[in-house]
């Protein structure tokens, strides 16, 4: 029950409700708010490297508008400048993301050992 349930319960009904009432309306009230704080907690960032590489490509373009508007380029360092800096944190994001995708996994190496193991001792 939300917030303006119960007050229109309570406005509609001079009635005196029980501590019980009370408790199971506010209750259900929280539970509510707790499943729409979980649901937003459970989901991931969906970035991407195609996500990150279109953004970073819509800013350029962006710049590249300015640069065109005025050729001049009174205020094209400034504004080129400030949209870097805004796009650091995800320039940084985009940085590891990378890495990450570059790494090789550890199931990699252990294969190998694995191998030499499992062949038994050398015949000569």
């Amino acid at each position: 029950m939300t917030e303006s349930d119960l007050r229109e319960h309570i406005d509609g009904s001079r009635e005196i409700l029980s501590n019980e009432e009370l408790e199971e309306m506010t209750k259900s009230c929280t539970d509510n708010e707790h499943d729409v704080e979980d649901s937003e907690e459970t989901v991931p960032p969906a970035w991407t490297l195609e996500k990150f590489a279109d953004a970073f490509q819509q800013a350029q373009v962006l710049k590249d508008k300015i640069l065109e508007y005025d050729p001049s380029m009174e205020c094209d360092l400034v504004v080129t400048r400030g949209i870097a800096a805004s796009l650091r944190s995800l320039q940084d994001l985009f940085d590891d993301a990378k890495r990450k995708q570059k790494q090789l996994p550890i199931t990699m190496f252990l294969t190998g050992a694995s191998v030499g193991i499992n062949a038994g001792p050398l015949q000569e």
